[in-house]
């Protein structure tokens, strides 16, 4: 975690882009899966949100139909100082989510890379839930 917070140059920053590339292993070509094989977004949405909800307990904070978003929701690992918030609008899991990270100990161009990366990951995951693979990806890279 020390080596992926200190400030980089910009020959670093390349390099800590392919690693990240490697990681997320980013293919946008599999996993499609057609609307005649999914339930209802908004079905699917609400048992997604009910699965996150056991999942993470008190480490989710959701919030529901705020502006254009169906539901807001924020993680919060305990093993480290960041918290993913995730906005589903309704053509959710269609349409992948918005994705902010905040990490205080992180430099912002590592964590612009790290929400790139993520948003490239989540279309390979698209048409089917993909939250909980989101924040693996993520604790997935911090503990690399």
């Amino acid at each position: 975690l020390s080596e992926c917070c200190r400030r980089l140059t910009e020959k670093d920053n390349k390099t800590f882009y392919y690693q990240l590339m490697d990681t997320f292993e980013v293919r946008t070509d599999d996993l499609m899966t057609t609307t005649n094989e999914t339930k209802s977004m908004s079905d699917g949405q609400d048992e997604e949100i009910t699965s996150l909800r056991d999942h993470f307990k008190d480490k989710i904070r959701i919030l529901s139909s705020i502006g254009q978003f169906s539901y807001i929701l924020k993680i919060r690992p305990d093993q480290y100082d960041i918290s993913l918030t995730l906005q589903l609008d309704k053509d959710y899991p269609s349409k992948p989510p918005e994705i902010i990270i905040t990490a205080p100990r992180l430099a912002p161009d590592q964590i612009i890379v790290i929400q790139q990366l993520l948003q490239s990951y989540c279309e390979t995951l698209l048409n089917k839930p993909m939250i909980l693979s989101i924040y693996s990806r993520l604790l997935q890279w911090f503990d690399e």
